[in-house]
């Protein structure tokens, strides 16, 4: 439902407003998307949105949640190479701190 009413989509950007209840918000509603496995939009906007900003506060997300599927759909996307080395560096640092933590 969130996706259909386009809330994900307008999401990306409040992530990093400066009203932090706004950006809030919006971490809480990716968070939400990641553990229900609904991640097909957020890999999306990592692909193709301009603002780096907001690709490394959609990372940021990913790092909070430590979701096992969402894991997995890390390791593909980085493997893809569809975004600039700083945010794939970064990916990789988020898949490395997922396999810190104990089983």
């Amino acid at each position: 439902a969130a996706v259909e009413a386009d809330l994900v989509g307008r999401s990306f950007d409040r992530l990093i407003h400066p009203d932090q209840k706004i950006a809030y918000e919006a971490v809480t509603l990716l968070a939400l998307m990641i553990r229900a496995d609904e991640t097909k939009q957020i890999f999306q906007t990592l692909a193709a949105h301009q603002d780096e900003n907001i690709k490394f506060a959609i990372l940021r997300v990913f790092e909070l949640v430590k979701d096992e599927q969402a894991l997995g759909k890390l390791r593909e996307f980085v493997n893809k190479r569809v975004v600039p080395d700083k945010i794939r560096e970064r990916i990789e640092e988020i898949i490395q701190s997922f396999e810190m933590i104990p089983a």
